[in-house]
This record gives structure tokens, sequence and C-alpha cells, in this order.
């Protein structure tokens, strides 16, 4: 299961400090955890950037002396535009389990309030992203024409409610971020068919979750998302 506390994830969202094209080529050049990818999709250039062996600190602190942090770089995106300019897709910030870094540790979020437990699905994270010919692409955190991108479009393409929700949260400078499970696409547990699961939705501007089990637009399209419990105590 995956908890959301009152905790290391309100910091981190709280810093409002989703970095830009130019800051990520900034931590990319003074740090060697962070990677910059071009990836070229139907003929236009995606930026990618993301991590190698990273710990707390590099995200926190990838630029000493900065007040710039590197959270966001976990399959951050870039679409370049043909006048220049550079869109920016999210994906899900770094996250760290209990009793990984100092900030999770169980005594210092023992008595935190709950806000969410969710199943930790066992596939792959996707999302889909707009192109400058305003045709919709699949990616996963790195990759736009793997596997796992291949079987998440075959369910996008025979599913009009999971079209038009995409294509309303896109309109909206929402991003819908997906786990993709298959009996083809096993990791640990089998899954016995293909599915996309919505996870999150992220507002692109300023980073925040929303609230997946009221939106409008997945109550609008039915759309199936990851179970959740009713847990108030940590313990």
């Amino acid at each position: 299961m995956l908890l959301k506390l009152s905790s290391q994830y309100d910091k981190i969202n709280n810093m409002k400090k989703i970095p830009t094209f130019e800051e990520c080529l900034e931590i990319t050049k003074n740090s060697e955890c962070f990677t910059h990818r071009i990836r070229i999709v139907k003929g236009y250039e995606v930026s990618i950037f993301d991590y190698l062996l990273a710990q707390y600190n590099d995200f926190a602190n990838p630029i000493p002396g900065s007040d710039l942090n590197a959270f966001e770089l976990r399959g951050l995106s870039f679409v370049h535009y043909p006048d220049g300019t550079k869109k920016r897709n999210l994906l899900l910030h770094k996250f760290f389990n209990l009793n990984q870094v100092e900030e999770t540790q169980y005594e210092l979020i023992k008595n935190k309030k709950i806000r969410k437990v969710m199943d930790k699905m066992d596939g792959s994270v996707v999302s889909f992203i707009k192109l400058p010919n305003n045709e919709i692409v699949i990616k996963t955190k790195t990759f736009f024409d793997n596997d796992q991108t291949k079987l998440g479009q075959q369910v996008y393409d025979s599913n009009v409610n999971i079209q038009n929700f995409v294509k309303e949260t896109i309109d909206l400078d929402l991003v819908a971020i997906w786990e993709l499970t298959s009996n083809l696409n096993q990791v640990v547990l089998k899954y016995p068919k293909t599915e996309l699961t919505l996870l999150q939705i992220r507002d692109q501007n300023t980073g925040e979750y929303l609230d997946i089990y009221s939106n409008p637009l997945v109550l609008k399209y039915n759309i199936k998302c990851v179970n959740k419990y009713e847990v108030t105590n940590l313990d």
C-alpha cells in the first residue's frame, strides 16, 4: 500500500518550485545524478529528465548554494514546439518509503494525519502528452516506444471514455497518471488482463495533486481508479 501523509509530501509540494527547462538543464550540468535525454516522437523533440543513483540530498539540493530542488526530475518532460517554446509535462515527484530517509522515519511521522491510503500497484507508470500537431501520445517514465507504451496505447485506442478523459484533462492543463498492468507486463504480481488504472491527477502549473475519487471528469467518464482504504492510524 502507498500512504499519503501530512509530512514530506507537503514539504516538497509546498516548495512551489517546479523547475523550468533551463533549470533542469542547469541541474543536469551540475550533478551527475540526473540525466537529460532527447527523444524524437512523430518528428518532434521531447526532452526527458530523470535520475540515476541519487540520494535524498541529491534531490533536495542538487546544486550547492542554489534554491533548486530535483524532486520533479523523475520522468519530467518538455515538448519542443517549432516556435521555440516548450510545454512541460509532470509525472510523479520522487517520494521515499517509510524509514528510508530522515524525514520518513517512523518516530517523526507516526502521529501525522493520514490523508490517503492507496494500493501500490505492480505495473508501469504511464501518462499521455500532446505534441505540437495536437496528436496525443503515451509515455512511460522515459520512453515512448517500448512494450509498455504499445500495450497502453491499445487500451487507450479501444476505450472512448479514457480517450475523452485524457483529452479533457490535457485541455485543462492537468496530467492524468496511470498504472499499466497486464499479464503481458508482469513485474511480480499477476494481473488477468491489460488495464490502465488512474493513480493521480496533477495540476501542470502548480504541481498540486487533485482528489481523483471526487474529480468530476473521473466520475463523468467512469474512470477506474486505484483502490483506496480507510485508515486513520499509521500503526
